[in-house]
């Protein structure tokens, strides 16, 4: 039998003084002790003896417990701590999703010619359910739309800029370039051209839809300046992913009213 411990040992001697005490104050009785007592004085002893056993347990896995580090809990980002970038997946999601309500927003106003749905974030735009590319803005011919090109300026090497027009609609792009800089007003005239976006500006948009529309995952705020008495409001693409730096830029009146849109190469000389 496992050697009982000092604490319940204590117990049973002084459960044995109670009873010596508690026997000399009693009558004597001089019948001797049936054996069902004798059992219910077995049990009361293997009861105290398995309850000492539980304590003890209970106390290792307690010191076990108080001896292992606890598992690390993950904390919140810090206020004012910088978020992490994007991932190259989550901004190539972002791009598709874009495209696709621009798709959509032009297949169900296919029948609206002075329509155009611009995508800035996929450098595109759409004209009766065909898709085209801002810096190839000349290919609306295919649609048989009249494109005026005109020449604008020269580099020093001679390589001519030339400035591709259809209605309040332009492209500057040197011939020797892959980019240009896009250019809108809003309509002045009949035929002149809307916009609608996949964020849903217009050329009727004010300063807070433009601020909530593309200060975000893809594009980010670079600064206020002023272009000939308009103030200017310019995001640039805030991914280094990309492998160009094509800027988004919206010159307003004081009125908050958009005057002119501007996107591409706008840093170009």
């Amino acid at each position: 039998m496992r050697k009982m411990s000092r604490p319940i040992l204590f117990f049973l001697f002084s459960s044995l003084c109670f009873s010596t005490v508690l026997y000399a104050q009693t009558p004597i009785s001089m019948a001797a002790p049936t054996s069902l007592e004798l059992e219910k004085e077995k049990l009361d002893i293997e009861r105290l003896k398995l309850e000492n056993e539980k304590l003890k347990m209970e106390l290792e896995k307690a010191k076990l417990q108080a001896s292992t580090p606890s598992a690390t809990v993950p904390t919140s980002t810090p206020s004012g701590e910088k978020p992490k970038d994007p991932t190259e997946k989550e901004v190539k999601g972002y791009q598709q999703d874009v495209s696709n309500k621009a798709r959509d927003l032009s297949l169900a106003h296919k029948a609206e010619e002075d329509l155009l749905v611009i995508d800035f974030v996929n450098a595109e735009f759409w004209y009766m359910g065909v898709r085209y590319s801002l810096h190839d803005f000349y290919d609306i011919e295919e649609a048989k739309v009249k494109v005026a090109k005109h020449l604008d300026q020269r580099l020093a090497n001679g390589t001519p800029r030339y400035r591709y027009t259809v209605h309040n609609a332009a492209l500057l792009r040197y011939e020797s370039r892959d980019r240009g800089i896009f250019e809108m007003i809003p309509p002045e005239k009949p035929g002149d051209f809307r916009i609608m976006t996949p964020e849903g500006i217009t050329l009727d948009s004010e300063v807070g839809d433009l601020r909530n529309a593309y200060q975000g995952l893809y594009f980010k705020y670079e600064g206020v300046g002023e272009t000939d008495g308009f103030k200017t409001i310019r995001y640039q693409h805030s991914q280094d992913l990309l492998a160009f730096g094509d800027k988004l830029e919206f010159l307003v009146t004081k009125q908050g009213k958009i005057h002119k849109v501007r996107y591409g190469a706008l840093d170009e000389r």
